[in-house]
């Protein structure tokens, strides 16, 4: 948005940025950018209790960081080919059993 500064930088995920657009929505009407991104985010975020899950269990692998683990969710891979490609940019190598814990807990 022209004029603001960002209050502080992170990752986030969809569905965060689906609740915090839903907040804003309530208190006033969305731009154009911001309804589209609601609208994604509607359409591709997981359910929040089931990413809060699958968020926690890739968090106590302690193999991914918190980037990774965001990126995954919001991608969601079904194969674990996607699952690779993603992972390729960690620049580490991944074992296939850690692989298959990753692609079981997002299921």
């Amino acid at each position: 948005m022209i004029g603001k500064s960002a209050e502080e930088k992170g990752y986030i995920s969809l569905v965060e940025v689906l609740e915090i657009l839903n907040k804003q929505k309530q208190e006033k009407e969305l731009t154009y950018e911001q309804d589209s991104a609601m609208k994604h985010a509607a359409k591709f975020a997981m359910q929040k209790e089931k990413y809060q899950k699958a968020k926690k269990e890739l968090e106590a692998m302690n193999v991914l960081s918190e980037q990774t683990i965001i990126k995954i969710l919001d991608v969601s891979p079904k194969t674990e080919i996607l699952l690779k490609q993603i992972l390729a940019y960690t620049g580490r190598t991944f074992e296939e059993k850690e692989i298959e814990s990753i692609l079981n807990i997002i299921k």
